[in-house]
């Protein structure tokens, strides 16, 4: 997978863990991200090192929560076993 793909893929993640844990309409979901300014450029190497460094559920978190310390609630951090059994298209 190149990162172009990977990051369509991160991208589809997001939408769907802000759907599922943060009651986003799926619409509303995608406006959050392009608003956020969280999908790093293609060409930003560092940035997309860092990016792909956390798990599509941590973004979702990070743009869903208010707490910056958000990933020390052991109801949040890890993420719920579910996470890893939603399918992604």
């Amino acid at each position: 997978m190149n990162n172009a793909e990977l990051l369509e893929y991160y991208r589809k993640d997001i939408i769907q863990c802000l759907i599922k844990y943060g009651g986003f309409e799926e619409k509303e979901a995608q406006q959050r991200i392009d608003e956020s300014g969280l999908i790093p450029n293609l060409d930003d190497e560092v940035a997309l090192s860092n990016f792909f460094h956390e798990e599509p559920y941590y973004w979702a978190m990070y743009l869903i929560q208010d707490d910056p310390g958000w990933y020390h609630n052991p109801k949040l951090w890890p993420p719920p076993k579910d996470y890893y059994e939603m399918k992604i298209d």
